[in-house]
């Protein structure tokens, strides 16, 4: 059974959830784990890149930081419900530090072959990907009803203010100091959030840990809800058929900006930064729009012009006119991505909610990593322009779906 249905959102500031202290201080931990991802990514291409212009290499760089998502999903779901969340993510947010201090050291020493920046990028997104049900599990603890939808988009902001900002400044870093450094930055930044974290009591609004419940039994009980519960499955339905298609941006924006742009490979942090500037500015928008036309038009809408901005990427050779297509691009990820992101929380009761999003983020991490792999192959024997375009078109199909599964369901 879905969760009580919230009183429709009042129309206010995007920021307006940030006036309650403790989810103030649980988004900024947020939004610097994802500064630390993003700008992990822009550094691992970067080393990868002077050793290989192989398209599946890079392409795997996205699949390497999203794989851990569909791999602990689950178990990270439930350790969400069973354990302290403040201090689950500070032990995992440490253990990020400890896997950039090596990458550090490797690229110091020149031992950071692809296949070794690959495997601690891997073990990097574990860590990121263990974090998230519990970030997200918290917010509905640090927020009235009215507020959890602006408190939603604010974690999808945070991904993409660290998506505009992080790889701008590990392009900037990587131009002046190189990799070593910017990993050493990383891992300093990291420690940072921990101890800050630690630093802080728990927010009062956060429930103790469950007591008396297994790992694997409260596994079981959260994929047994998400079989049973209609309005989640629709979710995950929406969902997974967005992300497989649109994943083709991710995947193959490094191979535009270093192949075709011919950009170097500290200035991919500025092309990817224009996704995250777009998706910024595009979340300003959201509380009206999704007042005034509802979940499944955000949804319709912003797959549209993903599609459009997928066929641009793969026809575009200025990188003005491409930066200016991702910025566009941006602000449709995030109407997409808030919009199945609030469904999931509302479909979700208390008991339950961190495995609900930990099975949510099962699908979408899985069809990001997946997906990534397969239009990296398909770049590889057809092109880039072709790749682009097979997701484009499939991207506009998966609209279709919303006749069969219409996320008013859960509104």
């Amino acid at each position: 059974m879905a969760a009580a249905t919230p009183p429709a959102p009042a129309v206010t500031s995007a920021w307006a959830p940030l006036r309650h202290p403790e989810f103030r201080m649980v988004w900024l931990a947020f939004f610097g784990v994802q500064l630390i991802n993003w700008s992990e990514t822009v550094g691992a291409v970067a080393v990868i890149s002077e050793q290989s212009d192989s398209a599946v290499l890079l392409s795997l760089v996205q699949t390497a930081s999203t794989l851990p998502a569909v791999l602990l999903a689950l178990p990270a779901g439930a350790a969400a419900d069973l354990l302290d969340r403040r201090l689950l993510i500070i032990a995992l947010t440490l253990s990020m530090a400890g896997s950039m201090v090596v990458l550090a050291a490797l690229v110091a020493v020149g031992a950071a072959s692809p296949a070794v920046v690959l495997a601690l990028t891997l073990a990097l997104g574990c860590a990121v990907a263990a974090a998230i049900p519990a970030f997200a599990s918290m917010v509905p603890d640090l927020v009235p009803d009215s507020d959890l939808p602006g408190a939603v988009t604010l974690n999808g902001i945070s991904i993409n203010l660290a998506r505009a900002t992080g790889p701008a400044v590990a392009g900037l870093i990587l131009a002046v100091a190189g990799a070593s450094v910017l990993f050493v930055v990383l891992a300093v930044v990291l420690a940072v959030i921990a101890g800050l974290l630690f630093a802080r009591p728990r927010p009062a609004s956060h429930a103790p840990p469950a007591q008396g419940d297994r790992l694997v039994t409260a596994m079981r009980a959260g994929a047994s809800f998400a079989r049973r519960s209609r309005e989640l499955r629709v979710v995950l339905a929406r969902g997974g058929l967005f992300v497989i298609a649109a994943s083709a941006l991710w995947a193959l924006m490094p191979v535009v900006a270093v192949h075709r742009l011919g950009l170097a490979p500290a200035a991919f942090g500025g092309i990817l930064a224009a996704v995250g500037t777009g998706a910024v500015a595009g979340a300003q928008l959201l509380p009206r729009l999704r007042a005034r036309f509802g979940l499944d038009a955000l949804l319709a809408g912003g797959t549209a012009v993903s599609a459009v901005n997928l066929l641009l990427l793969g026809v575009l050779d200025s990188v003005v006119l491409v930066a200016v297509s991702l910025v566009v691009a941006g602000a449709a990820w995030i109407a997409v991505l808030s919009s199945l992101q609030t469904a999931a929380q509302l479909a979700a009761p208390t008991w339950v909610r961190g495995r609900a999003l930990s099975v949510f983020q099962l699908v979408f991490s899985g069809g990001m990593a997946g997906g990534s792999a397969v239009w990296g192959l398909v770049a590889q024997a057809a092109g880039i322009t072709e790749a682009l375009a097979c997701a484009a078109a499939l991207l506009l199909l998966t609209m279709l779906a919303v006749a069969r599964w219409p996320l008013s369901v859960v509104e």
